[in-house]
């Protein structure tokens, strides 16, 4: 059997998004951009082990694969956004705007998944656990074969994703606990108001406003989490 050329990915992964090759944001800009969500990669460096420990303690089985899928997730999102926006490597910056996009799918399914686990750990659940990580796959293929064309689609894409539990009509309202199901929409709202500025983000700092938007919907869907433990 042939060994993976890594090598090779790199380049045709390079090559399929050459219009990402120069930054649309000043130095200035991108420094705090990255600094944001560097923020985040902190936190989640330090709150996320607390997270899987209380799940631990508490012998929550459907809690400690949720919290763990989480956690990933979270810091795959917060740690690519990073990278990309504070990298000064042209070639980097391709790649690394593939991981980004792609971590956002990985995100919003991620966390779903401890929530689902704990509370709806049915056929619905499970229904709707398989449907988000689907379309994770397919964004994942969309965005590797598209990074940087189709933003509209992709941004509606994340919102469906994102607002999927309404498809199971009152039943996250009635299994959930009023405070989960209140920071859960908490988060699901700063999300998709932040969009507005992801979509204008050729003006001075929107995209660092959208970042401030996403680290502080993560946090409260932590709590969340935490709460569910």
């Amino acid at each position: 059997m042939q060994p993976v050329d890594c090598d090779y990915f790199y380049a045709k992964r390079i090559q399929m998004a050459p219009e990402v090759s120069q930054s649309k944001y000043s130095r200035r800009q991108e420094i705090v951009n990255g600094l944001i969500h560097g923020a985040g990669v902190l936190f989640g460096i330090s709150a996320l082990p607390v997270l899987i420990a209380i799940a631990a303690i508490h012998n929550n089985i459907a809690g400690i694969a949720g919290a763990a899928v989480y956690s990933f997730c979270f810091l795959l999102l917060f740690t690519c956004s990073t990278v990309y926006h504070l990298s000064l490597d042209a070639a980097a910056k391709k790649l690394f705007l593939i991981f980004d996009h792609i971590s956002i799918y990985f995100l919003i399914a991620g966390t779903y998944t401890p929530f689902l686990l704990v509370y709806m750990n049915n056929a619905f659940g499970i229904t709707l656990l398989s449907v988000l990580w689907g379309l994770t796959l397919a964004g994942t293929f969309f965005k590797m074969r598209f990074t940087g064309k189709y933003e509209i689609i992709s941004t509606v894409i994340y919102l469906l994703m994102g607002w999927i539990f309404l498809a199971g009509g009152p039943r996250f309202f009635t299994e959930l606990p009023l405070s989960v199901l209140i920071l859960l929409c908490t988060g699901g709202a700063l999300y998709t108001s932040g969009v507005y500025f992801y979509l204008t983000d050729r003006r001075t700092f929107a995209h660092a406003v959208w970042h401030s938007f996403v680290l502080a919907a993560a946090i409260c869907h932590f709590v969340a989490i935490l709460l569910s433990m």
